[in-house]
Parts: C-alpha cells; structure tokens; sequence
C-alpha cells in the first residue's frame, strides 16, 4: 500500500513507520518542512504541506491508499488559553486539511485512520471504558470530540475511518515515559494525590502492531481503543517503575493541593484517568506483545550503575 503519515516525525510516527515501512509499504510522510529530521527508514518520500498549489496539494492527499493522521501538540505544557489553542489547532484543523483533501476527490475512496485519545471518555473512575462509552465533557474530552467530529466528515462517500482512541504510550524516545524516568532519576516519582487513578497505557510496539492489523482488516471501523488489556493504578505504576529502576523515593504520596498550585488546570490529567479497555482489538483477536507492564517497562528501564 502507498500510506500517508502526518506526524511521522514525532516518536509514536516513526515507530509506526519503521514497522510498515519493514512490512513492503510505501512510505509518504507529510511535513512542513524538512529541517534536520532524518527519516528512521530508507527511501521514505517527503510531502509538504507548504505547496502553494492547494488543489494539486489536495491531489496528492488524495492519491494514498491510507492516510494515517498522527499529528497534534503534546498535552504535556501550561493549559493557559495559548496551550489549550495549540491542542486543540494542532488536531482539528490538521485533520480539517486532510478530510477537505479526500472529500474533494470522492471516487479515490482513501481510508482515514486518524489519531484521537482515551481522554474522550472524560474522568469515570473505576468505570471499565470501551469503545462504545460515552464522551466526558472537560477539555481533553472536547478536544476529542471536535477532533473525531473533523475525521468522520470524510466518512459519508463509504470511506473507512479508523478513530485510533491512544492510551498513555510507552517508548523508550518520547512520550510520558521519559517525564516519569526524570522524577524516579531524582526519586521524586511517587502517586500523586490518592494514587488510585487510572492509568491506560499501550507499549509502542503495539501500537505500530495494531495499526498493521487494522490495516489487514477493512471490517473494522470507527473507535478503536488502542490501550493495553489491563491498565494500572498511579500506585502501580510508580512502584513498578521505581523497582525496576532500582530507585526509592523520597517521599510516599505528592499532595494533590500541590499537584493543582504547580500545574493549574493541567493537574487535572495527572489526578484523574481513564479505564480504558481495548475491547474492539481483543474481540477481532489481536495478539498484544506486551500486554502487562511488569513485560513491558524491562527494555524501556535502564537500571543506574
């Protein structure tokens, strides 16, 4: 297949990459700009989104077999009204480019697998989250929703949209993982508030995996939780990572208050979380590499000497 990636430069994009470009696809990845970034893979192509030929632009959206949307801004910086519009821009609009792309050229009948969160769900607790849960309705759960809603626009032709609902991913180049290693380095990686949160996460294997399964199944459509089957509390979480890393820290519990006066409205993603289940995946038998944490973190974690 000749696929698409918008977003292929951050660090789930070029897992995903390495893995289909190993499988015999043909890699296009869409850019603003070249910059220094090096293709993780050989004979990758590039596509910007600077042409100033929009309707040519569009064409060559168009002319994939699969457009893979990845792209966004971390959630990980100050919720102020400025990061709350970078969030949200970053998702809606790049997705708004894409569908007005495919939508201007029905009869190519691309499929969309395009990138949303497990944040959907809002905050329920110790409610188990598939995929057929409804909405929440805080920031992150709007975000979604307004970011699905752009996606499934390009859904009325008979195109297939692929809504990839992402847990927390783990990887050893980026993501949440690396802010959590930082704290267990300085042994400050303790459960925050209560410690009894949810914390939904995939290994990023598995997702670059799951993609190549859902790409092998056409039947599949719609939300598709892309989260490992059995998700951690904070409390287990911390305690996993601090022994594998051969850390204790120095205190038991960070105080919420203290969570909420450092961070503001964004505490609220480290005092809260999602039980989301991949109910979608297991149900069409997808086989998970790492589907437990204590499997997962070993190759992640590197032990002090």
């Amino acid at each position: 297949m000749k696929i698409l990636i918008a977003g292929g430069t951050g660090f789930v994009g070029r897992t995903v990459m390495k893995t289909l470009s190993g499988q015999g696809h043909r890699i296009v990845v869409l850019t603003r700009g070249m910059g220094v970034w090096t293709p993780p893979v050989p004979d990758v192509e590039i596509l910007s989104y600077d042409n100033p030929d929009r309707d040519a632009w569009r064409k060559q959206i168009a002319d994939h077999d699969v457009v893979i949307n990845l792209a966004g801004a971390s959630i990980f910086r100050l919720w102020s009204y400025r990061g709350k519009s970078e969030i949200y821009r970053s998702r809606v609009l790049t997705t708004r480019l894409l569908v007005d792309a495919l939508t201007a050229f029905p009869e190519t009948n691309t499929t969309l697998f395009n990138c949303s969160g497990i944040g959907y769900y809002g905050f329920r607790g110790d409610e188990p989250l598939d995929e057929h849960a409804p909405p929440g309705v805080d920031f992150l759960a709007q975000v979604a929703r307004a970011w699905e809603r752009e996606a499934l626009r390009a859904r009325p032709p008979g195109r297939r949209v692929v809504l990839l609902r992402l847990g927390h991913v783990l990887g050893e180049q980026g993501g949440v993982l690396q802010k959590l290693k930082i704290l267990s380095r300085v042994r400050l990686l303790a459960p925050w508030g209560h410690g009894r949160q949810w914390f939904a996460w995939i290994h990023e294997q598995d997702v670059a995996s799951a993609v190549s399964f859902l790409l092998a199944h056409p039947e599949i459509s719609g939300p598709v939780n892309l989260t490992a089957p059995y998700p951690v509390t904070l409390v287990e979480l911390t305690a996993t990572l601090n022994r594998l890393s051969g850390r204790r820290p120095l205190v038991n519990r960070i105080p919420a208050w203290l969570i909420r006066f450092g961070m503001g409205e964004l505490a609220t993603l480290f005092l809260t979380g999602q039980r989301a289940v991949p109910a979608k995946l297991l149900e069409q038998g997808f086989d998970f590499q790492f589907p437990e944490l204590d499997a997962s973190l070993p190759p992640l974690i590197r032990k002090p000497s």
